[in-house]
């Protein structure tokens, strides 16, 4: 079954992790494997799998395919999808009609992986695919974790994507639901202003930006300027200002996209 697994072209390197794009049976698919001769990669790799195995299925959550591998390499497939949210970052009026779904979309797939007592933790554009019909699925679980559990924290430097990660977690502090809510706002408002809300020129002023995000964040005369509570509440520096849970932050973006 593993035949494919030779002979393909690598698409993209992670940091834990390669993604090859190849065609099986008439379908293109997408191969997730660890870095060979990596221990923390393989590890990482088994550990996202097992999240993934274990959560049901849902339509904006990233399902696998098949799973298997030899002594020298494991792997999982998926369903290739072409676009990702990132390719639609500061040009959204290419799909203007289907950003209500796609937002809501993204929601309630972070909602389900919550509901399993899941942590995404690295909720960003790039991992948000967009299947048919601009259906969003969120895909890359490398960094997930159980609610509760401890990082597997290799150094004092945080993991994850910088420009989304909230502050909480640059201090090594405890992830929640908050957390990943927090990658969510920025995530938003990157696609709907094509800019975030700080300068990235240095992990310094990254992690200094976090912490003094000026509101409001889209200017009032704008098409989405009813979405400025909703950011505010999403991406407050202290967790506790944030939206509890998956529920609240939808039901007010349903206000905030006046569709309540």
């Amino acid at each position: 079954m593993s035949g494919f697994l030779h002979n393909l072209d690598l698409y993209k390197q992670g940091g834990q992790s390669h993604l090859y794009k190849t065609m099986l049976d008439g379908i293109q698919i997408a191969v997730k494997t660890p870095i060979q001769g990596r221990p923390s990669s393989l590890k990482a790799f088994r550990k996202e799998l097992t999240i993934i195995q274990n959560l049901p299925p849902h339509p904006n959550v990233q399902t696998p395919i098949q799973v298997g591998g030899n002594a020298d390499l494991e792997f999982y497939t998926a369903l290739w999808v072409e676009q990702s949210l990132s390719d639609y970052v500061g040009c959204v009026e290419q799909i203007g009609d289907a950003i209500p779904q796609i937002l809501l979309g993204i929601c309630e797939g972070i909602k389900h992986i919550h509901n399993q007592g899941v942590l995404h933790l690295d909720v960003k554009p790039a991992n948000i695919l967009l299947a048919d019909n601009f259906r969003p699925v969120i895909i890359d679980f490398g960094l997930s974790r159980l609610l509760g559990s401890p990082p597997d924290q290799l150094s004092d430097v945080p993991e994850g994507t910088y420009q989304y990660m909230a502050p909480e977690l640059w201090n090594l502090g405890r992830a929640s639901a908050a957390t990943d809510i927090y990658s969510l706002g920025l995530t938003v408002l990157h696609l709907l202003t094509g800019k975030l809300p700080f300068v990235t020129s240095s992990i310094e002023s990254v992690k200094q930006g976090h912490l003094n995000i000026k509101h409001p964040l889209i200017p009032q005369n704008t098409e989405w300027h009813r979405l400025n509570y909703w950011l505010s509440k999403t991406v407050a520096p202290n967790p506790a200002q944030r939206f509890f849970n998956m529920n609240d932050t939808i039901d007010e973006l349903c206000v905030g996209l006046d569709l309540s």
